[in-house]
């Protein structure tokens, strides 16, 4: 276990790996070996649940991105994920694209943003409102 989820590769699924943690976490073992942390013996329980925290936090993050529209490389250049690039500026940069577009994807399937063209917008009930309206009676009373 690394001290942060990573699913950052192009092959990664956040969805399987959240569900890969809960399986683990269900196996209760005693000892977790990580190519990043080494043997860990003690607190696992607590590991997987930080893992856990650390992907709805992440989420969050994201969403609290979304008071306007935004395109998926709009988010990347607030880096949520990482909070900037103070190293390997490009690699940090593509990761951080991996993994935001990873959770915009599953937001959207959870219901929480939509996905409008190229840009993104948080369902909300203000959303959900003007959506009725625009429908009912079309864009002009839909503002």
């Amino acid at each position: 276990m690394t001290s942060f989820p990573w699913y950052g590769h192009a092959e990664s699924s956040l969805l399987e790996f959240k569900q890969s943690v809960q399986k683990l976490k269900a196996l209760s073992p005693k000892v977790v070996v990580s190519s990043n942390r080494g043997i860990i013996a003690e607190n696992i329980d607590a590991e997987f649940d930080k893992f856990e925290r650390r992907i709805v936090e992440r989420d969050e993050r994201i969403l609290s991105l979304l008071e306007n529209e935004k395109t998926a490389d709009q988010f990347v250049g607030c880096a949520p994920i990482y909070g900037g690039f103070p190293y390997a500026k490009s690699l940090l940069h593509y990761w951080e694209g991996q993994v935001t577009r990873k959770h915009l994807e599953r937001l959207e399937i959870d219901g929480k943003v939509k996905r409008l063209g190229n840009f993104y917008v948080e369902i909300s009930e203000k959303y959900l409102e003007r959506e009725h309206a625009s429908s009912l009676f079309g864009d002009t009373y839909a503002a």
